[in-house]
């Protein structure tokens, strides 16, 4: 019986590491990096953020808010990137970008600094031949990070998918790129909170960049 008491309350510390505040306001890290002297000159276009949220999802993984009214508030909608739960897998608090900031601008810089470091000039409205450029649209599929619990042991997790359509041969008609990151641990601080979403982010720019460097 002490052993079950012991395992419940470990459960319940799981994801709140005793002073996680109830909702967290994180900017994953894109990076940075210089803009090509050379190279194919490109502008990211539109960016689209086309996740879908649930009420009350059986799945941690689906993107949900703590207010429920508010999956139908797109100013809260662009800027939520992640749920909290207890040891019981209740959800209790949102993850979410800083004031000023939503999900398509966070990708938007991240595939701008993904595309400079595989070799391309992404170009900005103050450079010169901006309004020519080819431009690069974004479709996010997918983007949340999520606490899964456990009775000693648990895990926090990120998925992203997004549909890039660029002027590049085989991507015309859109490529799906991924990225994934899982972190193990008893209980979670704000600290593990934010090294999940730079992980994830982190893997998906690099898979991003693998696929660019691979064209002819």
């Amino acid at each position: 019986m002490n052993k079950v008491k012991h395992a419940l309350f470990a459960a319940a510390l799981f994801c709140l590491g005793g002073c996680v505040p109830t909702h967290s306001f994180l900017t994953p890290d894109v990076g940075a990096t210089v803009n090509p002297a050379q190279g194919m000159a490109v502008k990211v276009g539109t960016v689209r953020d086309l996740r879908q949220f649930e009420a009350t999802p059986r799945n941690p993984s689906r993107p949900s808010l703590e207010d429920k009214e508010d999956i139908n508030n797109p100013t809260v909608v662009a800027r939520a990137i992640g749920r909290k739960r207890d040891g019981f897998g209740e959800a209790f608090g949102d993850v979410q970008l800083p004031q000023g900031m939503t999900v398509a601008g966070l990708f938007r810089d991240a595939a701008t600094v993904a595309f400079r470091r595989a070799g391309y000039r992404v170009l900005t409205t103050d450079d010169p031949g901006y309004a020519e450029a080819p431009a690069v649209d974004l479709q996010i599929l997918e983007y949340w990070n999520w606490c899964s619990p456990g009775a000693l042991r648990g895990s926090l997790e990120s998925r992203t998918e997004v549909r890039i359509s660029a002027p590049l041969p085989g991507w015309e008609n859109g490529v799906s790129l991924k990225g994934y990151a899982i972190v193990y641990s008893g209980t979670f601080l704000e600290s593990d909170w934010q090294d999940i979403v730079n992980r994830g982010m982190a893997d998906f720019q690099n898979n991003l960049q693998t696929q660019l460097r691979k064209r002819p």
